[in-house]
């Protein structure tokens, strides 16, 4: 919100109008995706809690194992949605912490304090200019830099998990099309003359696959 402010007081700088307006943007972009989650949470919700209803349905047989194809994706998502986490916070905690800590220092030794740039570049309502205000600008942008950055983090990391999970999905019915006849009829190869209960146990097991089929695709 500070930053459109800004522009009723920057106008006139071009350098600095534009960098207020892309700081604004980009917050901007960030509470819509917010305000996304909140409008479609019901919405997502239901489609992970459709996946999740008959996650381990098909059997097991010896070339086919849904547990190690479930765990399998579900390691990657946990891994990357770590990675992303840790990447937002490692370069949090390099940008905030240096500074912090030698301006608390300043104000412990008394030392003379140079004004320095934030971090990053943002509009502050206030001057900053004696080593306590810098602090406090310091805080005050990097509260607000923390919780927009979770924000991406956040909900990058859930759609990313959400096609992860469809992924596995897609996965899970592509080997079992695959291995229907060892599942199904304990054979490794499908043979043309099936009797009619092999008939009846095939088909039943194809629709069940095709139904899982529509609940990913619908």
């Amino acid at each position: 919100m500070t930053e459109f402010i800004s522009l009723l007081y920057t106008y006139s700088d071009l350098d600095n109008f534009i960098k207020n307006l892309s700081c604004g943007l980009t917050d901007l972009l960030v509470t819509g995706k917010v305000v996304f989650w909140y409008v479609n949470m019901n919405k997502l919700q239901g489609i992970i809690k459709r996946l999740e209803k008959d996650q381990f349905k098909y059997d097991r047989c010896e070339d086919f194992n849904p547990k190690e194809i479930f765990y399998s994706y579900k390691i990657f998502g946990v891994k990357t949605a770590g990675t992303f986490l840790i990447v937002c916070c490692l370069t949090w905690c390099a940008s905030y912490l240096p500074p912090i800590f030698s301006t608390l220092k300043v104000l412990n030794t008394n030392d003379e304090f140079e004004p320095q740039p934030l971090p990053f570049y943002s509009w502050i309502p206030f001057s900053y200019d004696t080593p306590k205000m810098y602090l406090v600008a310091l805080i005050y942008q990097a509260v607000a830099m923390l919780s927009t950055a979770q924000n991406i983090v956040g909900l990058d990391s859930l759609i990313m998990n959400l096609m992860n999970f469809i992924a596995y999905h897609l996965t899970l019915i592509q080997q079992a099309f695959l291995k229907i006849t060892q599942r199904k009829l304990r054979r490794r190869f499908y043979l043309q003359n099936l009797s009619p209960e092999e008939h009846t146990i095939m088909e039943k097991e194809m629709k069940e696959m095709c139904k899982q089929v529509q609940k990913i695709l619908g």
